[in-house]
């Protein structure tokens, strides 16, 4: 189980369709000790928030996830996408 940048995905990942929001809950304490457990062996060199799903997976600890409509997850970087979301709002 885990989640990968599309750059860092094998060709089998890349056919995957489910998509990660980008929207997280954690234990704090759970957080804080596992914080120092990310490695930065990817392809940008940088330390995914995401391997920590990983690591819970490995540790056999609680992974939770919902599922939502594809516009909830969505979000607007200039006041035309802000209008077009806005035809989403109930």
């Amino acid at each position: 189980m885990g989640i990968h940048e599309y750059k860092d995905a094998n060709e089998k990942e890349k056919n995957i369709k489910e998509v990660n929001a980008g929207c997280y809950a954690f234990d704090a304490k759970w957080l804080w000790k596992n914080l120092e457990k990310i490695k930065n062996n990817n392809v940008q060199n940088e330390y995914y928030l995401t391997d920590l799903f990983q690591i819970a997976s490995l540790n056999g600890d609680l992974i939770e996830t919902i599922k939502i409509k594809p516009h909830e997850a969505l979000g607007a970087n200039t006041k035309e996408e802000l209008e077009i979301l806005g035809k989403f709002a109930v």
